[in-house]
């Protein structure tokens, strides 16, 4: 992200010569009065804050500014310090927060130093409650109205409305896996699930095990896919356990791929490699890294081997290959296995996307954004009543059992002073 942005700042402001912007990449890296924009990561605010809270900036850029949710964690602790005698703090986030308003809290603050008390948010928009002397604030009230808090004083919104035109149409598919668990899987998933409900921690687990219950009949899924098309595509997945079957898979049929994820150096290298050539068909992605900050429009194709816990990590993740500069329509395809976690992540996504949708940082909604059926997919199975003779063509051999599918398109329907330029950071 920090050559992304060095590219478009020298592109959009040609004044300001290179030799003016500095891209901070190591805590070595020194400043002098000669910088007038500084481009750094959220990693290098605490090692280098003494340095940065020298330079007197005139303006922060925030770019991905849900990363800063936590009030607690360190890096936001240093970009609240390094905002507070800032002339302009802006925020940029396509999401700024994925599940709930208590996301947002940090953010404004930083917008409104003088902004309410934390717990006086908590009880007016997130359902606060004092528990054993913590304070709860999870939940979300008086959507409406923060609703027009945030547009009348803190948000500038852009929607992909306002792009009618450049964008092209997007589908999604739920697809059910059949994923035919034997009674002692059934057992160790149903215990995860108690355990999760008394026990959130227990969440990762109970996701982990869904995850390896899942790998045979995604794998199965994909081999098919890539029989049927020719079209580039992308797979984005949580679990290493995921990710290796996936590369696995591809190697083993010979198909050219990248593979990005938290370990990898060259993302830059290997992106521009699934654009240009035409050779590398897929590209397996990590949730966790990869959701936004690449543009993937080679692809046609999305698909979902595991659910993120936030429908706004997925909608940022279909915008690496739904974006401006696609020339043709965009599939997004959900692989959920009935029976394990997918059932209440699915849920979960649902009712954040409404919350979400009422306080005014989002309005699409996934689950309009199909037709009106399911598609269950399994591999071949030959009843036992089934008899098929040696003669028997190709044409017997018994087919995936679908049902009905879900599917729908998505229509992709301050005051500058000129006087002075002030430092910025980025």
């Amino acid at each position: 992200m920090r050559q992304i942005w060095f590219n478009r700042v020298t592109e959009l402001l040609p004044k300001v010569e290179p030799v003016h912007i500095f891209c901070i990449d190591s805590v070595e890296k020194e400043l002098d009065n000669s910088a007038k924009i500084v481009i750094t990561s959220y990693g290098y605010l605490k090692p280098l804050f003494k340095m940065f809270k020298k330079f007197e900036f005139g303006t922060v850029i925030i770019d991905q500014s849900h990363y800063i949710k936590e009030f607690r964690a360190e890096r936001t602790r240093a970009l609240i310090a390094l905002c507070k005698n800032v002339k302009r703090a802006i925020l940029i986030d396509g999401s700024p927060a994925l599940n709930n308003p208590r996301e947002l809290y940090t953010q404004l603050r930083i917008i409104d130093p003088n902004f309410m008390y934390f717990s006086t948010y908590a009880f007016r928009y997130c359902a606060g409650e004092l528990v054993g002397g913590c304070l709860f604030a999870n939940g979300a009230t008086n959507c409406e109205e923060l609703n027009v808090l945030l547009h009348k004083k803190f948000m500038t919104r852009h929607t992909k409305a306002e792009y009618d035109g450049y964008l092209t149409n997007k589908l999604r598919e739920q697809i059910i896996l059949d994923v035919r668990l034997n009674q002692r899987d059934r057992i160790n998933l149903e215990m995860h699930h108690l355990k999760y409900a008394r026990e959130p921690g227990d969440l990762f687990k109970y996701y982990a095990l869904t995850a390896e219950f899942k790998i045979e009949q995604v794998c199965s899924y994909v081999e098919d896919f890539l029989q049927i098309s020719a079209d580039k595509f992308i797979v984005f997945a949580y679990h290493q356990v995921m990710l290796n079957a996936l590369s696995d898979l591809l190697s083993n049929l010979d198909v050219e791929f990248i593979r990005v994820d938290s370990g990898c150096n060259l993302k830059d290298d290997l992106v521009y490699r699934f654009q240009r050539d035409t050779e590398c068909r897929a590209a397996i992605l990590s949730l966790n890294t990869c959701a936004t900050g690449f543009n993937l429009t080679a692809a046609k194709t999305v698909i979902f081997a595991e659910l993120a816990y936030s429908p706004e990590i997925m909608q940022q993740a279909e915008g690496r290959v739904h974006r401006v500069g696609q020339e043709g329509d965009v599939e997004v395809k959900y692989l959920c296995a009935e029976g394990t976690l997918d059932n209440h992540l699915w849920y979960g996504i649902l009712k954040k996307q409404e919350i979400l949708n009422t306080i005014g940082i989002d309005d699409d909604d996934i689950e309009l954004n199909f037709i009106a059926s399911r598609h269950v997919y399994q591999e071949p199975r030959i009843d036992e009543n089934m008899i098929i003779n040696e003669d028997d063509s190709d044409d017997d051999v018994v087919q995936p059992v679908q049902l009905l599918r879900k599917r729908r398109t998505l229509s992709s329907d301050d005051e500058e002073d000129t006087n002075k330029f002030h430092k910025i950071i980025i």
